[in-house]
């Protein structure tokens, strides 16, 4: 408990995005589109779908329809 009592809102922010990401994978490490658009939503974020998809292939490099936890925390400041 202490140590989540004194962690930085860095700390805080990094560890909310990871249980995001966690929360959305069905246990092969990556995400799709859908996951992510469903999470946006239950997190209360609006972004068009137009524009959550081109955010979305611009780190689908292989286009296989899924990213990874690593390409999820690119543009994550942290």
């Amino acid at each position: 408990m202490e140590d989540v009592r004194n962690a930085s809102y860095k700390l805080h922010q990094e560890r909310w995005f990871r249980k995001g990401f966690y929360d959305m994978e069905k246990h092969s490490g990556t995400i799709g589109l859908q996951e992510l658009k469903k999470y946006m939503q239950k997190i209360n974020c609006k972004v068009s779908t137009s524009v959550l998809r081109d955010k979305f292939n611009k780190y689908d490099t292989n286009s296989t329809g899924e990213i990874g936890k690593n390409k999820f925390f690119l543009d994550v400041p942290f």
